[in-house]
């Protein structure tokens, strides 16, 4: 009889646990998602002034002229690759 009674309670015991590790979970998911969500919203805000002040002051984007200047240096950097392998 007592058995019974221990194997219901290690039951009860058992369900209360993967109650809170399933709310846990949730709660987890649920702060991951807002980050994701809250970082695009930034950029998507960063990305609309960006074009919008430009498109006021008739300017590049300041976007763009990042992208040229990281491939300017990514061009020079093939070029002294280039010449290190010659020299060697």
């Amino acid at each position: 009889m007592k058995d019974v009674y221990m194997s219901k309670l290690d039951e009860r015991i058992n369900n209360r646990k993967n109650k809170k590790i399933n709310k846990y979970k949730k709660l987890r998911n649920f702060k991951i998602l807002s980050v994701i969500f809250m970082i695009n919203i930034t950029i998507g805000c960063i990305f609309f002034t960006d074009y919008s002040m430009n498109k006021m002051l008739n300017r590049e984007s300041t976007i763009n002229k990042g992208i040229e200047f990281i491939q300017k240096n990514i061009n020079c950097i093939e070029k002294v690759l280039r010449n290190i392998d010659l020299n060697i």
